[in-house]
């Protein structure tokens, strides 16, 4: 799913945003995010019918993913000389930094840089 560039926007210059602008930041259906904010699970606000979720905690769950920094998981495999399995492990314990863009995981290309020798690389 592609993200509005407006919402990336929003995220530099409103507080708060609702759950339908939320919704496709945090690529999750509006009812899974209501239910977390009632839960406790999201720090949001509650005004009338409306919850609203502070962009401070939005800005953690997300960042903008810049393509030119992010390469897909197949290509960090064949860098890294493993497998695609081994990767998304190593992205499950938190050991190598990824972002999910849409149903893609995407390792960051700084953080593969530092992990592969140039005469690797080439």
């Amino acid at each position: 799913m592609r993200i509005p560039k407006e919402l990336w926007r929003a995220l530099d210059t409103a507080t708060m945003l609702s759950v339908p602008q939320a919704a496709p930041l945090l690529n999750c259906d509006e009812r899974t995010i209501r239910a977390a904010c009632a839960a406790g699970d999201i720090p949001a606000t509650r005004v009338g019918a409306k919850w609203l979720i502070p962009t401070w905690w939005l800005k953690k769950q997300v960042k903008p993913p810049s393509e030119a920094a992010m390469v897909p998981i197949s290509q960090a495999a064949r860098l890294l000389g493993c497998s695609r399995r081994t990767i998304l492990k190593g992205i499950a314990a938190e050991s190598i930094p990824a972002t999910k863009v849409g149903e893609q995981w995407r390792i960051s290309a700084e953080w593969l840089r530092r992990q592969v020798k140039p005469s690797e690389a080439a």
